[in-house]
């Protein structure tokens, strides 16, 4: 009786193996729910980027949705989701969390995930940079220190390296800040 059971359902399943079958719904939730994430990581990651090459400000004094200080970082999110249907869908859900004070299980959009992907954007640039380095025939360090308005000590350390892109190029020489500091 139980192999016969057993035989049966094992049909079934083969028979309901696609997209019919419990299983394979959720499977195709799961995957669809998947690039949903993944499509609005992308838009937040290229938001970082953009804001990470010109050196500007992440954050202001607010971290709401619609509130105009709250830095480039979320003004870019929101005139992207302008734009953007999926990107609109997700800071809709944010602002209607913040409006009635939930806290969303994940949205991506506070300070702490910025610091995150602002620190992995800079695990990558960094393994580039050290991957260059030791690449390169010549390398070398410059420091230079000069005082500032207010009479405080600026030091900056400089790596300067000799790379070639490839075998037929010239040698290009780069030059990457390595620390900045206010004494």
């Amino acid at each position: 009786m139980c192999y016969l059971s057993w035989r049966q359902l094992e049909e079934n399943i083969k028979k309901f193996q696609g997209d019919q079958s419990v299983d394979g719904m959720l499977a195709k939730g799961y995957k669809s729910e998947k690039e949903k994430w993944r499509a609005i990581l992308k838009r937040i990651l290229d938001v970082v980027l953009f804001l990470g090459k010109r050196g500007l400000a992440f954050r202001g004094t607010s971290h709401l949705i619609d509130n105009p200080q709250n830095g480039n970082f979320l003004g870019l999110i929101e005139l992207l989701s302008k734009y953007d249907s999926l990107l609109f869908e997700h800071v809709e859900k944010v602002r209607k969390s913040q409006a009635c004070g939930q806290r969303l299980q994940a949205h991506y959009l506070s300070h702490d995930a910025q610091n995150a992907f602002i620190n992995a954007c800079g695990n990558q640039v960094t393994e580039k940079i050290v991957s260059d380095v030791l690449a390169s025939k010549y390398f070398a360090l410059i420091a230079d220190a000069t005082p500032d308005s207010s009479h405080k000590e600026q030091t900056t350390v400089t790596l300067r390296y000799v790379n070639r892109m490839d075998e037929t190029s010239l040698f290009t020489i780069s030059e990457r800040p390595v620390y900045i500091s206010g004494l």
